[in-house]
């Protein structure tokens, strides 16, 4: 694996499928401020969530065409893999190449992550927004509306 920027973040599938997700990746296209990487499996399964799962149809649908929008491209496939939380945990596993960020919901992921790369910053979704200041933009527009 190439070695990526010191500011990539990897945001899994549980995230994007939550509205600050395609959020955070709409808006740091517009600042280009973090590179984004988007494991081949989470991209796949967000794929299969709009061909079956109805309930999260509408919000994977989001999250492709915000990461098509911004040009987010999948990464090149470094293994063969049976989900996507082991291609995460391989893209952290070498401190050299490892992405600064995981955004992730999920614990066991987030335990996984910290046994193999202590120095990845691990975040919930509803973080992932502060990264840009979006909380004090946010606060700002209201602010002002009033």
């Amino acid at each position: 694996m190439e070695k990526d920027s010191p500011d990539s973040i990897i945001v899994d599938t549980c995230s994007l499928l939550r509205r600050e997700g395609p959020r955070f990746v709409r808006l740091n296209a517009e600042r280009q401020k973090y590179s984004v990487l988007l494991p081949r499996l989470v991209y796949n399964e967000l794929s299969r969530f709009v061909r079956k799962k109805m309930k999260l149809k509408s919000n994977a649908f989001y999250a492709l065409s915000v990461l098509q929008d911004a040009r987010i491209q999948r990464m090149n496939r470094t293994g063969k893999f049976a989900i996507a939380d082991d291609e995460i945990v391989y893209c952290c596993r070498c401190v050299e190449s490892a992405p600064r960020y995981v955004c992730t919901e999920d614990k066991k992921l987030r335990q996984r992550i910290a046994e193999a790369n202590p120095t990845v910053h691990l975040l919930s979704a509803a973080q992932l927004l502060s990264l840009l200041g979006q909380e004090k933009h946010s606060a700002l527009q209201k602010l002002c509306l009033t």
